[in-house]
């Protein structure tokens, strides 16, 4: 009976998540037919329609946190939906490149997805008490949570696959790629999407207005090891990455830097880091996180500006 319960709330949170999502989950279906069909056997239009299909993603989920923010009505939502579908297939029609997106399409392309991506954390702080830090930590909590379990998942279904072709008959060897697609594509997407917290609920002392601990409140502290996996690893490689980096723009000021392709996905990467880390950081109280938030925007901002110049 109580797996019965169990299994009755988890389709509960499965529907909740679809009405919550239709559109968001509806891309990621598109995503893995469309990776499925690289598995097989190639697909010409791959790179254009993956780099859609995020597009279409990220903006669904930043769509649905304007509608929980401000609206209640269901006209709203579906005008939402609609002009998010509309936008994503004139991105298609205006993306470069032909069959085959070019370096600076997917340059602009990453840039756009980070873009919505920090306007779905945003657009929920607005006028609330939820500081936008707080809403990076619930969606980077949901994410490593999602990543763990589907990674267990995927490694569960590896063994299967492997003690099949060595037991019983051959497997193709695309079979392992296909699961992968369906379980990080879909299966732990949308996991991801239950797990995140409906911000614009009540929000008072942790509590929803039935009195019940939120949603919100539950996300947002920061774990021992979560703190210790920030203070004392990705800040460390950080500042790392960054002395490289800095040794790097010295040693080649007058030289092959403002000629090195390289350089400018690098230093985009490097400074969508330093701020997801700076994020990451602002509910830790310890010397390393406060060292981080003091001298790192201070060495962001020059990099920056190298980034726009060259």
């Amino acid at each position: 009976m109580k797996q019965v319960r169990k299994l009755r709330a988890g389709l509960v949170q499965l529907t909740g998540t679809v009405r919550r999502y239709p559109l968001t989950i509806l891309l990621l279906v598109l995503l893995a037919i469309v990776n499925a069909m690289e598995i097989q056997s190639g697909f010409t239009l791959y790179s254009k329609m993956v780099y859609t299909l995020s597009f279409g993603i990220f903006l669904s989920l930043a769509a649905q946190a304007v509608y929980e923010r401000f609206f209640d009505s269901k006209a709203v939502r579906i005008f939402l939906l609609s002009g998010t579908a509309g936008l994503t297939a004139v991105y298609y029609l205006i993306l470069s490149g032909g069959e085959k997106v070019n370096r600076i399409a997917s340059i602009r392309t990453i840039a756009a997805l980070f873009i919505l991506f920090i306007a779905f954390l945003w657009i929920p702080t607005i006028k609330s008490r939820v500081t936008l830090n707080e809403s990076f930590l619930a969606v980077f909590k949901a994410f490593f949570q999602a990543a763990f379990y589907s990674g267990v998942l995927f490694l569960g279904v590896s063994l299967i696959i492997m003690a099949i072709n060595t037991l019983l008959l051959p497997v193709e060897g695309n079979v392992l790629s296909h699961a992968a697609n369906i379980i990080f594509s879909i299966l732990a997407s949308v996991y991801l999407l239950s797990l995140l917290p409906i911000f614009a609920d009540g929000i008072a002392g942790g509590k929803e207005e039935n009195g019940e601990p939120s949603k919100m409140h539950t996300a947002v502290p920061v774990s021992r090891f979560l703190e210790t996996l920030i203070s004392y690893v990705i800040i460390p490689v950080t500042a790392v990455f960054t002395l490289v980096l800095l040794l790097y723009i010295v040693r080649n000021i007058t030289g092959s830097f403002w000629t090195d392709n390289l350089m400018e996905p690098l230093l985009m990467s490097y400074s969508i880091t330093v701020i997801l880390v700076y994020l990451l950081a602002s509910n830790i109280e310890n010397a390393f996180a406060k060292s981080f938030r003091k001298i790192f925007p201070k060495v962001l901002v020059p990099i920056v500006l190298f980034q726009t110049i060259a």
